[in-house]
């Protein structure tokens, strides 16, 4: 996931259960260097970030604020993580309680402090805080789905979920109410929101 402001952006990878690697430069300086000396520009860019420890994960789904402090990391099979200092230090995080999931995936608002989080066959979770407390939420009613997109607009407040032979549902009030978009089901795999959500 990539974002940019005013020239600058973080990009984070997350290999098949390998670390995280985060790069800080700013896109003009990376465009120089890469000009430069591709190889060079691409070597020395990027920083591993352990948030589970010094183990192999499979990461599968990350986010990002505007500005790239506010990070949020999810482990298919095993946890979510959250950091505040461009992952520099993590903090675990549970939705669902302190037990492995099939995170799908993860979104968030411009600023961090609204998230939601998605488990394959499985629950959807909103966080208001930064991720220190989450409400489950059930845009298909008290049942399991298989979650597989989510996307925010800047403040948190539009949401969007879809998954696997699923609509679209949307919500206009952070999680609480949701409606579906779309007629018909499709196995959707992206979603993406403008700053305002229109």
């Amino acid at each position: 996931m990539t974002q940019k402001q005013n020239l600058h952006f973080i990009i984070m990878i997350f290999p098949y259960k390998r670390s995280l690697y985060i790069s800080r430069l700013s896109f003009l300086l990376f465009l120089i260097a890469f000009i430069a000396n591709p190889l060079i520009a691409l070597a020395v860019t990027w920083a591993e970030t352990e948030p589970a420890g010094d183990v192999y994960k499979e990461w599968w789904t990350i986010g990002s604020s505007t500005d790239g402090a506010n990070l949020i990391a999810a482990v298919y099979g095993g946890r979510i993580y959250t950091s505040a200092n461009t992952g520099t230090s993590w903090t675990e995080r549970t939705p669902a309680g302190s037990a492995d999931k099939n995170w799908e995936d993860v979104a968030t608002d411009a600023d961090g402090s609204n998230l939601m989080a998605a488990i394959w066959n499985g629950r959807l979770y909103t966080s208001a805080n930064s991720g220190t407390s989450w409400t489950e939420r059930q845009p298909l009613g008290d049942t399991t789905n298989g979650w597989t997109a989510l996307a925010s607009d800047s403040t948190g407040t539009k949401l969007y979920a879809a998954g696997f032979s699923s609509n679209i549902y949307i919500s206009s009030d952070s999680g609480v109410n949701w409606t579906s978009s779309t007629t018909t089901s499709a196995s959707w795999r992206a979603i993406a929101s403008s700053t305002d959500g229109t």
